[in-house]
């Protein structure tokens, strides 16, 4: 319990991740507080004390384990806890170390703006999960004993709120970031109960998260490069529902677990979860869970066509995903000169089956088009119709099974027919230029009348 030299010694249990501790040395000199394992020389673990804002006790009803006794060293980045074996050597050092905060000259607020090395001091590299070695989980600053959920708050408000904080945030902002850090936090303790995966409160809660997420990630660790990005997409994440997600996770898994698989992966792009994955256990399966998603997760590249991040609200779901559909659409949409080329996201291609069912290249144009329709504009609607022409109506959306000499007549219309008749598709590159940050997309106001929602019209644009 003590050392010479003005140097203090104790054996604890440190916490390293949920459920996981570990006895190790702690070592008390200089401005530094190192942890040795067992049995080695060199420390594991060094938390500089000009980086410790407050050092607590906790209560007998946060307590991991009854009859022992804890303290919590609090970091902007991380709060560590560490286990002792009786009262006195815990009360001891909260005297030494509150000593060490209270008469350190820089003072507290100031602790708040130290940043070292973001992958030490805010993200935990736990071995809990599979694939450990690669994550960044980034809610753990606080252990689950710690903090708990907001009691009567329900998750598509709570992560809406939490979207919008990320997004007004900046690493400078020291208090601001302590309350976001918390909050991301609170969300290991959300009761799986609360999110059915048939309800738009659901919906709404893991399509913002995906945001608040990426948000995250940009702050601590900046826009990930070209060669970077499926890394940064596969490792940052977060805990819970006694679980781990990344963003790739989310989207492919939970999101769009439903959907379609990418028909192709771009270069750069990461590599989707296998069908086998447990996470798919979590995907969503409201009717509004359809393929208007493929428009609404902004993967944080400076070519997305929203310009933002979409925060959704059950009460404005329906409409959210028609605006956010058409922004996508009026933003990449293109009309190439002749008019009878379509310029369309890479999202169509790589998720085709999610628009067409068609084998010909000749019926998928035609119904991408005729999808694009429901929501475009009146310019790109009025272009558009004139990429269909009556022929290839008639060809491309048939009544009934054709049959005799009708079908021998679409089939040579398809087939070795005039390849210049009837509308094609061309898909534009994806771009892998990440931005600084996420801003929330300005969508517009739902009309105060009702009317039919805009995935339901397919006779004109709004």
């Amino acid at each position: 319990g003590g050392g010479g030299g003005g140097m203090e010694v104790v054996v604890v249990a440190r916490a390293l991740w949920e459920g996981h501790w570990r006895e190790e040395c702690a070592v008390l000199y200089g401005r530094f507080l190192s942890f040795y394992p067992p049995l080695s020389k060199t420390p594991i673990w060094v938390l500089p004390l000009a980086e410790l804002l407050a050092c607590r006790c906790l209560s007998d009803e946060d307590k991991p384990f009854p009859g022992l006794h804890f303290l919590a060293l609090e970091t902007i980045g991380r709060v560590h806890y560490l286990c002792f074996a009786t009262t006195g050597l815990r009360d001891r050092w909260l005297a030494l170390l509150t000593n060490q905060i209270q008469t350190d000259p820089s003072g507290s607020a100031s602790k708040i703006s130290v940043v070292s090395d973001p992958r030490q001091s805010y993200i935990l590299n736990t071995g809990q999960w599979r694939g450990s070695a690669k994550r960044a989980v980034l809610n753990a600053r606080r252990h689950h004993f710690d903090i708990a959920y907001p009691a009567g708050v329900s998750p598509a408000a709570y992560s809406a709120d939490l979207l919008r904080m990320a997004m007004s945030l900046s690493p400078e902002q020291g208090p601001e970031m302590l309350r976001f850090l918390d909050a991301t936090a609170a969300l290991r303790s959300l009761p799986i109960q609360a999110c059915p995966r048939d309800s738009k409160g659901t919906l709404c809660f893991w399509v913002n998260l995906y945001h608040v997420l990426l948000q995250h990630g940009l702050l601590l660790l900046g826009p990930p490069s070209a060669d970077g990005w499926a890394r940064f997409h596969a490792s940052v994440s977060y805990e819970l529902f006694g679980n781990v997600f990344s963003l790739v996770e989310i989207e492919h898994c939970v999101v769009r677990g439903r959907l379609s698989r990418p028909r192709l992966i771009p270069r750069y792009y990461p590599s989707v979860p296998p069908e086998s994955d447990e996470r798919y256990t979590f995907a969503l399966t409201h009717p509004m869970a359809d393929k208007r998603l493929n428009f609404v997760l902004n993967s944080g590249s400076l070519g997305y066509p929203l310009g933002g991040a979409v925060v959704l609200e059950p009460a404005l779901l329906n409409h959210s995903l028609n605006e956010a559909t058409t922004e996508f659409l009026e933003g990449s949409l293109q009309v190439e000169a002749g008019g009878r080329c379509v310029v369309l996201h890479k999202a169509f291609d790589m998720y085709r089956a999610d628009f067409t069912s068609a084998a010909k290249s000749k019926l998928q144009a035609v119904d991408l088009i005729h999808f694009c329709l429901r929501f475009v504009r009146k310019a790109n609607w009025k272009r558009l119709t004139l990429v269909l022409d009556e022929r290839t109506e008639l060809v491309s959306k048939p009544k009934t099974k054709p049959m005799g000499k009708l079908k021998n007549a679409i089939a040579q219309n398809l087939g070795g027919g005039d390849k210049d008749k009837g509308p094609t598709v061309k898909y534009a590159p994806m771009a892998f230029t990440a931005c600084d940050a996420l801003v929330e997309a300005p969508l517009a106001a739902p009309l105060p009348s009702p009317r039919a929602p805009a995935h339901e019209q397919v006779s004109g644009p709004e």
